[in-house]
């Protein structure tokens, strides 16, 4: 070997060496950053600084990191320790606490939240008319300059658009297009900035019953315009279901169960992406389309599993309310997510506030207000906000929303606050048929804004099926009275999709009877 090739030989040895040191300390690196983001302690996405935890329930705290790891988590002055098991996930439960307005810090090994308060916490959920916001409403940001600002924090849940433009969805709106990525909001104090946004019916709802309790109110936001009931339940009890099976069985954009808005705009938003001639199978594909049934559910209400929260807030239905077999699939759909949710979140039978219809010209709105009225006595410790009074003709998003906050907030403090608030629950208590006709009798005092003698909205059939509208009186203030010497079998009262005159009978703090159709023959 020459002297040149034993040059040659040494400068790759020396070359090699470098190489094999230059490998070894980036694998080096590269191992030890895998373990520390495998070891990376990350508490569930609820959890936050500004948020509320509510009082007097076992505080659940949770989240995840590597397996077998040893989590300390402080709480204000109480400290818990846990390891993760073998899914690498943890909780620790402190005991119950008061509500206060006094911050405490949430320390989860390194992380550390702030200003974190005690008291209510309520979900509000649903559509369009759940999600106008404040700044929309009649009176909204008024109420809100002169409200305690500290009192309420929120947390607004926003999504990808629900339209999308002609030339389909985004880069950007795909990426969230799946159950993970959909939602993204965080916990906030309020500002005139953020409530302008947040929702006008679930602020002043929060505000009420911060104001007549003293007490902090988180509210949580999970709501999406245009959809519908069946976007809310979860994929598993839809399954379980024979109305609603089919969905998960049938190509969904051609299904005829599906409501045909819901599936256009899918179409739409997914145009550059959907696999022609293939079948769209709800959860089978890479993108999730927002209204695919369960969707909503998996994307916004299974993270909260473990939350403690006092009740659900719901304004929906307007999607659900399009055509008569949507309607009819209504009667069944909406106690079953209310069950749903109940067996789901493992809290008992908690609360449920909902919203009726309110006036609004389209066909099938009367059966479908009557049908959310017969469900407030088929689910227990539900409670419905009678709206028939409120809306506008010909616009489904009207402006007065805070009435609707109001009336919502009354029915809580009453049934679930125990507060005394006289005119909640204004409804027929029975029907009976008299010589001259029929009396009505209600279950509270009534205020009449008109004329007694001649009160609308009545309407009533003989065996024959048709209805005739009748002149109704005011026979003491709990009793109507309609005389007739034919013999009724139905009797309704605001069979309307948008009632002319206006209905004028109300309860004593404003609530007006809700629209009903009764059969006297049963």
């Amino acid at each position: 070997m020459n002297f040149q090739s034993k040059k040659f030989n040494k400068t790759i040895m020396k070359k090699s060496k470098i190489l094999i040191i230059f490998v070894f300390l980036f694998l080096n690196f590269n191992l030890h950053f895998f373990a520390q983001e495998i070891d990376k302690v990350m508490p569930a996405k609820i959890f936050q600084s500004h948020m509320v935890l509510q009082q007097n329930e076992p505080l659940k705290i949770w989240g995840t990191a590597t397996v077998g790891k040893e989590i300390e988590v402080f709480l204000g002055g109480d400290k818990l320790k846990t390891i993760t098991d073998v899914n690498g996930k943890w909780e620790v439960v402190f005991p119950k606490r008061k509500a206060s307005f006094n911050p405490i810090t949430l320390k989860i090994d390194n992380i550390i939240l702030k200003d974190i308060l005690i008291g209510e916490v309520w979900i509000c959920s649903g559509q369009s008319n759940m999600v106008r916001p404040l700044k929309q409403a009649d009176g909204g940001m008024l109420a809100y300059e002169s409200s305690n600002k500290n009192a309420i924090r929120i947390l607004h849940n926003k999504h990808p658009r629900l339209v999308a433009p002609p030339e389909g969805f985004s880069k950007k709106d795909l990426q969230r297009s799946n159950t993970d990525d959909f939602f993204e909001g965080i916990w906030e104090t309020t500002t005139d900035r953020n409530i302008a946004d947040f929702s006008a019916v679930g602020w002043y709802f929060g505000h009420l019953i911060s104001q007549k309790k003293d007490v902090p109110v988180g509210l949580i936001l999970i709501a999406v315009g245009g959809s519908a009931i069946n976007n809310w339940i979860s994929p598993k009890t839809l399954k379980e279901t024979p109305l609603t099976s089919t969905y998960f069985t049938k190509d969904w954009l051609e299904n005829e169960d599906v409501d045909r808005g819901h599936r256009k705009r899918g179409k739409d938003a997914f145009q550059n992406v959907i696999e022609l001639n293939q079948p769209y199978l709800v959860g089978k594909t890479k993108y999730r389309w927002m209204c695919e049934p369960g969707f909503l559910f998996e994307a916004g209400i299974a993270d909260l599993q473990n939350l403690r929260f006092k009740g659900i807030l719901w304004y929906q239905g307007e999607t659900d309310a399009i055509t008569d077999d949507l309607v009819e699939r209504y009667k069944i759909l909406f106690p079953l997510m209310v069950k749903d949710w109940r067996t789901f979140f493992n809290q008992g039978n908690f609360p449920f506030i909902y919203v009726q219809l309110p006036r609004f010209k389209h066909t099938t709105w009367p059966e479908f207000r009557n049908i959310q009225r017969l469900a407030n006595n088929e689910i227990d410790n539900s409670f419905m906000v009678t709206t028939i009074d409120l809306g506008e003709e010909n616009d489904v998003h009207p402006t007065d929303k805070l009435p609707i906050g109001k009336r919502a907030a009354d029915l809580a403090l009453t049934n679930v606050y125990k507060y005394k608030i006289n005119g909640t629950a204004l409804d027929v208590k029975k029907i009976y048929q008299v010589k001259t006709g029929i009396k009505i009798v209600l279950t509270e005092k009534i205020q009449l804004n008109g004329n007694p003698n001649k009160i609308p909205g009545f309407e009533i059939a003989d065996d024959s099926g048709n209805y005739s509208k009748v002149n109704a009186i005011l026979n003491n203030n709990k009793i109507i009275l309609i005389e007739s010497d034919k013999k009724i079998i139905m009797v309704r009262y605001g069979w309307e999709s948008y009632p002319k005159p206006d209905l004028t009978i109300f309860s004593e703090n404003g609530s007006p009877l809700t629209p009903f159709k009764i059969n006297l023959s049963n």
